[in-house]
């Protein structure tokens, strides 16, 4: 039985591990894309109903608990996120 290993794993080209490298251009686009598409049609549950609400009003799509996003709706929101709400462990807070 062999010990576990304290190693990093082996060095890819630059000299980092192969899984620090950051992902290359179009890596970042597809996930992007992808993300965008669950937004649009899966969507997420809101809970809140005054949220539910302004975002109606906002023009996304809203049945029951569950918002459709519309994607220029997200993008042009990110700015406003980043300025009122901060990431603590894994989860979002306003601040």
């Amino acid at each position: 039985m062999s010990s576990p290993s304290n190693e990093s794993p082996p060095a890819h080209g630059g000299g980092l591990p192969k899984l620090l490298e950051p992902l290359a251009p179009d890596d970042l686009e597809a996930i992007h894309a992808q993300a965008m598409r669950i937004l649009t049609e899966v969507g997420t549950e809101v809970h809140d109903e005054s949220m539910r609400d302004r975002l109606a009003a906002a023009g996304q799509t809203v049945e029951e608990t569950r918002v459709r996003w519309d994607p220029d709706f997200v993008w042009r929101s990110l700015p406003w996120s980043q300025r009122h709400s901060r990431c603590v462990g894994a989860t979002m807070t306003g601040r």
